[in-house]
């Protein structure tokens, strides 16, 4: 056999030929170790693998995959580590994950990461398996050459390099013993892996236990509620009489000085965010927490109390009314074909209105931080969901170069989207500048209801132009939908509109306008319609007074409720089976087939991402017949008394996709309320990582919109919320679950986002059933308001 031929990168793999896998030779990287036989002859230790940011290998060849997505309970560490399992031919059980600091340096490397949008894995699915794979063959190239092999003949498997030719192999550990391997992938690099086909995956795919839940178990995990550094002082917020814009005119703390503990009293101006207004805080300092709660009960503040905020929930309805009525130019997120001309082409025009309330994020665990400097650095110590951003954040508002913020993560709990929001981290971060010592700021559950960001209220008006023509498909029938969005800017994101010429067209023109995207997502529908409208309109008035934020699904909670309701109606109009209508407008034409895929997008195509919403409306379709078919749509099995109905989203966004079909089963108690009793969900989430994983996200999603559509909801009251605590904000219960029944259909495309489109499927579903049971139909959410019906 032929010595190993030295490859373009083989120069960087240094071989040793010391004992016991120990490498005699010099590195400016290596570890010296003092050698008690003979300190004349130092050893060394060959430095970990590092070959990129993502993931490292110890020389006993265990890998350690590096998380710099927020972990909340989804598992995303998991998912992530199986990609590179996948990719380098990793043994699953020599593999753990760890979630790095994020400091300057990291951030310069990595940019901003933040979870959220159900865009973990799909961000990550490229340069975490690209990686891997070059990972892989520098491996090979050190394996072949340990067993004097020729590379062709070799492979990798569970951590091994196998000869093929002599039935020979060694270990990664093994081949990391005796070799450094010092090379960082270049981005360049990327785009020559040699990924696996997904015919021979043998991890992706695969349900594996999530990496954290040991830790999870035992108590050793660690929360921002465990955060502790010597000489900690602890922070209690005693919050405006408004949630935005009142300041502080004085502070008396003369009788709170009389509780041990007690140090003083700070007035603080905090926001959640960059883009949100700010309000004053009185930050209680105490020695415990117990000292600083019952010392914020007797200070006395001086408030100037925002008069303009002094607004109740009745005032942001009457504005949202006037800001449709009176508004002439709506912002345009989505233009086809013409539809003033449906309109005046068509022989009815139905109309529709549907309203949601603010819904809180609600997390068991309140928010908390600790902020600790250390000589002229910051370290924060929190969970927070996009820790290069928060570094960002809190150095600006610290007025400090951003080499001075270190953001150490912690896990969350519950968020929901909620820990995007950094009062609390900017309260103790201000804090302990101001008194050069660690500050730890933790909010009660009524800090945390009125520090909150909620979901705004909306507003949205459906209209569809109808023809009353026979013709061979319903969905001719249909000239035009034009949808109208009344809403809080909640999202810092502005993007253009779009205008296609018709209904088969691909190639779109720009419409410029600020479009506050979040909160419209879903209202581009993947329908087949030869005329379509949507179009935002902001409701500024909501975000002075609150500032609203992204609750999980944000704008697809009540777009997607809007639209899926309103097909129904059409249907109704139109006298044809709503399953029917759907079916014939979801034939994916134009801008609805989604983008056009090569051939082996999977195997060798760079940013195959793009492409995770190929097949479009034809893959809507798909999971409708699944999840109706499953749930014996229409059957005359079903009996009398419960009523079916159906809904189908492909959120996150076009961006990011998940195609999904929900039927509702409900039945009717005498006492007119409605009993949920079966949901059955089809989801297409692409290339499926790790299938317990999906099913688990779908059924915490499905429970989430089942809450929400029911029960969740809050008001404002004088410029605040109205709910302070659980006692009054009721959500969903365990007694009270319905079946669900859950099929996940994995295309072999690229993965796409799970935990967030089939929550806001469940109410239009139910709203669905209750129309078929009882001939009501509901366009308010939460559905409590209604019940009981009177029938």
């Amino acid at each position: 056999m032929s010595k190993l031929v030295v490859s373009r990168r083989q120069f960087l793999i240094k071989a040793g030929a010391g004992m016991s896998g120990l490498a005699i030779y010099q590195s400016a990287v290596a570890k010296p170790v003092v050698n008690l036989l003979d300190s004349n002859s130092p050893l060394i230790i060959p430095e970990n693998f590092e070959p990129c940011v993502w993931f490292t290998m110890q020389s006993s060849g265990h890998t350690n995959v590096h998380i710099f997505n927020t972990e909340f309970g989804q598992h995303i560490g998991t998912a992530l580590a199986q990609m590179v399992a996948e990719e380098m031919c990793l043994d699953w059980d020599n593999l753990s994950i760890d979630y790095p600091e994020m400091d300057s340096a990291m951030f310069n490397e990595m940019g901003g990461v933040r979870t959220g949008g159900s865009m973990g894995v799909l961000r990550a699915f490229e340069p975490l398996r690209r990686s891997a794979a070059i990972a892989r063959e520098f491996l090979l190239e050190a394996g072949a050459d340990s067993l004097g092999a020729e590379i062709s003949d070799c492979y990798a498997v569970d951590g091994y390099v196998v000869d093929t030719a002599y039935d020979t192999r060694v270990s990664y550990g093994q081949i990391l013993s005796e070799r450094q391997i010092e090379h960082r992938i270049a981005p360049e690099e990327l785009l020559e892996a040699k990924l696996k086909n997904p015919d021979d995956y043998t991890i992706i795919g695969q349900s594996k236990v999530s990496l954290d839940i040991p830790e999870k178990v035992n108590g050793s995990a660690r929360y921002g509620i465990d955060a502790y550094a010597p000489n900690t002082i602890y922070g209690k917020a005693s919050l405006a009489p408004t949630r935005l814009s009142s300041t502080i005119r004085s502070i008396d703390d003369s009788e709170a000085e009389e509780i041990p503990g007690y140090i003083g009293t700070l007035s603080i101006p905090t926001r959640g965010g960059g883009s949100m207004g700010s309000t004053d805080v009185a930050l209680v300092l105490a020695k415990s927490f117990p000292a600083a709660m019952r010392a914020e009960k007797l200070i006395k503040v001086d408030w100037d109390v925002a008069q303009e905020n002094m607004l109740n929930e009745d005032d942001l309805w009457l504005e949202a009314e006037r800001i449709h009525n009176e508004e002439q130019a709506p912002v345009s997120w989505l233009k086809v074909g013409d539809m003033q001309q449906a309109r005046e082409s068509s022989d009815d025009i139905l109309e529709a209105e549907y309203r949601t309330a603010m819904i809180e994020h609600a997390a068991l665990e309140p928010r908390s931080a600790l902020v600790q400097p250390i000589d002229g650095t910051f370290h924060i110590y929190s969970g927070h969901q996009a820790g290069g951003d928060l570094i960002q954040f809190i150095a600006k508002e610290l007025s400090l170069p951003l080499d001075k913020v270190v953001y150490h993560p912690h896990l969350i709990g519950g968020s929901f989207g909620d820990k995007f929001y950094a009062d609390q981290i900017v309260l103790a971060a201000v804090a302990s500048k101001r008194m050069n010592r660690p500050v730890k700021v933790i909010l009660t559950r009524e800090d945390q209801f009125n520090l909150g960001h909620p979901k705004s209220i909306s507003l949205q008006r459906m209209q569809a132009a109808i023809s009353n023509e026979t013709v061979s498909s319903p969905s001719q029938r249909v000239k035009g939908l034009r949808h109208d969005v009344v809403t809080a800017p909640a999202s810092p994101v502005v993007r253009n509109g779009k205008a296609y010429a018709n209904i088969d067209a691909k190639d779109f023109k720009v419409v410029p306008g600020d479009v506050h995207s979040a909160m419209v997502t879903g209202s581009d529908h993947w329908y087949d319609i030869d005329a379509v409208e949507a179009n935002f309109y902001s409701h500024e008035m909501m975000q002075r007074v609150m500032p609203t934020g992204s609750v999980r699904s944000v704008g697809n909670y009540f777009t997607v409720f809007a639209v899926e309701s309103f097909i129904d109606e059409i249907a109704d109009k139109i006298d044809v089976d709503p399953l029917t209508l759907r079916l014939s407008l979801l034939k994916g034409r134009g801008r609805n087939a989604g983008p056009d895929v090569p051939d082996n997008i999977i195997a060798n195509l760079p940013k195959s991402s793009s492409y995770v919403a190929a097949g479009g409306g034809a893959r809507l379709a798909n999971v409708l017949r699944v999840a109706t078919g499953q749930a014996n749509y229409g059957s005359p099995l079903i009996i009398r008394n419960k009523g079916q109905g159906i809904a189908v989203a492909a959120a996150e966004g076009r961006h990011n996709p998940s195609f999904s079909a929900c039927v509702a089963q409900v039945s009717l108690t005498r006492g007119g309320n409605i009993t949920v009793e079966k949901l059955t969900v089809c989801a297409d989430v692409g290339m499926v990582v790790n299938p317990d994983g999906v099913r688990a996200q779908i059924e915490g999603s499905l429970m989430w919109g089942l809450s929400s559509a029911y029960l969740e909801s809050t008001t404002l009251q004088n410029g605040r919320l109205k709910d302070t605590n659980f006692d009054s904000y009721k959500w969903q219960r365990n007694m009270q679950l319905p079946e669900l029944d859950i099929h996940v259909v994995g295309n072999g495309g690229v993965p796409s986002g799970i935990g967030e489109n089939t929550m806001s499927l469940v109410a239009p579903a139910v709203c669905n059933a209750v129309f078929a049971l009882t001939g009501k139909r509901l366009r308010t959410l939460p559905l409590s308001q209604h019940l009981p019906l009177t029938v």
